[in-house]
């Protein structure tokens, strides 16, 4: 249940900072996550493409760093696109 609504909530992030800083393409894209949270990198690139084929069909990287975070909690760092 909780990696559904970190999934929708690095989703949301994500369309957030693209229209922010007019990227159209999201390339590259480098996330802070909870220790415990066991995300991986290829299931979330999955998630995104299947959400928004369109603005992540050139997704490339997903960087999962872990720290002590809350544990529905992810800080999207960079995204990198055109």
């Amino acid at each position: 249940m909780d990696t559904n609504i970190l999934y929708e909530k690095i989703y949301n992030g994500l369309l957030k900072m693209s229209k922010e800083y007019s990227v159209e393409k999201v390339e590259e894209i480098y996330i802070v996550l909870n220790i415990d949270k066991d995300i991986k990198e290829k299931d979330l690139m999955r998630y995104l493409k299947s959400k928004n084929a369109s603005l992540f069909q050139d997704l490339e990287k997903i960087e999962i760093t872990k720290e002590e975070t809350e544990m529905i909690t992810a800080i999207i760092t960079n995204i990198k696109g055109r």
